[in-house]
């Protein structure tokens, strides 16, 4: 892989995280303390379900083993800055979406160095013949996740007008770049993408919806609010795409593990995308309704 992918997406992947920590203050951690119960079953739902999730799909999709490593290494990597503003657009809970982003992204610098290798052992067999090295991955991930989020929020502590002026800007830059180097990579191996997407779109698409569906349900049969399931089933159903392209692709080193990454989050958008349109309408009929009365 090209030395500029190699320095590129661990950049954006920082200032993504950065421009999340631009946002937090110590206010988004109230929720923890208001409604622990659906913050409890959210963390349990990512961190948990999700992989479970994706390991039992597994067993019924035929995936060429490094693309079906990919999605474990997605399901590894709950939580993203996008779900919160999809969360926002849907008219969720939008400090819960914050908060779980917030809270997963410093319990998964554990997590996933110990999810990809069980599935580098389980799903690639004996055509895997390497490990991602735990303390390394460990630091790697931290020093790409939890401390740009930490300089944000001390950015914001210390330059709160600052930080308001930057927040908004430096999240639809990152997205911006992060699309441009994705484009680029597809452009690159596109034979190869193409075919890919004839196997991993299936898988990506059923993978969505049922995480999706499986935050709404969950959120559900514990009677949160309906603001909650929406949030619930956006966040399940939105992975950090950008962390597992930098895994992918700096630590893995081989394109064909960003491949789910890169194709899941076209329908992670495609879904979102329904859900905010629905929620819209609904709320512009409640205020017709409202009007008319």
């Amino acid at each position: 892989m090209d030395n500029i992918y190699q320095f590129a997406f661990p950049l954006i992947l920082a200032f993504i995280m950065m421009s999340m920590g631009l946002s937090l203050t110590l206010k988004n951690f109230k929720t923890l303390f208001i409604a622990p119960k659906v913050v409890f079953v959210g963390l349990i739902a990512q961190l948990v379900f999700l992989p479970i999730t994706a390991y039992l799909l597994l067993a019924v999709f035929d995936l060429r083993w490094e693309f079906a490593v990919g999605f474990m290494l997605l399901a590894a990597c709950p939580g993203a800055a996008t779900s919160n503003v999809a969360t926002n657009l849907a008219n969720g809970d939008l400090a819960l979406s914050v908060l779980l982003t917030a809270i997963t992204s410093f319990i998964t610098v554990f997590t996933i160095p110990q999810i990809v290798n069980f599935s580098l052992a389980r799903v690639g067999g004996e055509a895997v013949a390497f490990t991602l090295p735990i303390g390394k991955t460990m630091l790697q991930i931290f020093l790409l996740t939890i401390l740009p989020v930490c300089i944000g929020m001390v950015i914001r502590v210390k330059w709160e007008g600052f930080a308001n002026r930057m927040e908004k800007p430096v999240k639809i830059i990152s997205v911006v770049f992060l699309l441009l180097l994705m484009t680029g990579v597809v452009a690159k191996e596109f034979t190869t993408f193409k075919i890919a997407l004839g196997s991993v779109g299936p898988f990506a698409i059923t993978f969505n919806v049922v995480t999706m569906a499986l935050g709404f349900l969950l959120a559900t049969l514990f009677a949160f609010n309906f603001k909650q399931k929406i949030t619930l089933a956006i966040e399940v159903g939105f992975q950090n795409v950008s962390l597992g392209l930098v895994i992918a692709m700096t630590l893995l080193k081989n394109v064909l593990f960003a491949y789910p990454s890169m194709i899941y989050i076209f329908f992670a958008y495609v879904t979102s995308g329904i859900i905010i349109i629905y929620r819209h309408r609904q709320k512009v009929e409640v205020g017709i309704s409202e009007s008319r009365s």
